[in-house]
């Protein structure tokens, strides 16, 4: 399984670059077993991919399908009314508590999320994130395939 993914991977992208991923992980009915990676990484994409597998993927036995999501465009979004006006289809959020360093990620395309007010909603709920928070958003690259 490791080299499908790395073979997929490098064929759009070089095994040295330092991208950031995350992989979605979801069963026979296409429900979301899991999904992690990372938004900030000093790893080569090859490294990254294999830390990343032997962290969640191996671990999981009722994968039907994995998703890679390639991080791009990562943005700072001080104006909160800018981030409302955004689509959660198409761009992720990023919220950082600054005083905790505790994080949370939202992935574009999240299902049930239709709006930004419910991806923040989410987020504070999940990861009780408020307070004085840094909001950064994200596209992706959403690289799927069946296991």
């Amino acid at each position: 399984m490791l080299e499908k993914i790395k073979k997929m991977l490098f064929s759009f992208y070089d095994k040295n670059d330092k991208i950031w991923l995350f992989f979605s992980l979801y069963d026979a009915n296409n429900a979301l077993i899991l999904s992690n990676g990372t938004l900030v990484t000093d790893k080569a994409m090859n490294d990254l991919v294999d830390i990343l597998y032997h962290a969640i993927i191996e671990k999981q036995t009722n994968v039907k399908t994995i998703a890679v999501d390639i991080v791009k465009e990562v943005q700072l979004k001080p104006d909160i009314a800018n981030l409302i006006n955004l689509s959660p289809k198409d761009y992720g959020i990023f919220v950082l508590n600054k005083e905790t360093q505790k994080t949370a990620v939202i992935l574009p395309n999240m299902q049930g999320v239709d709006t930004m007010q419910v991806a923040l909603a989410m987020i504070k709920q999940k990861h009780g994130l408020s307070g004085n928070v840094e909001i950064s958003t994200f596209t992706t690259r959403r690289i799927a395939f069946a296991v």
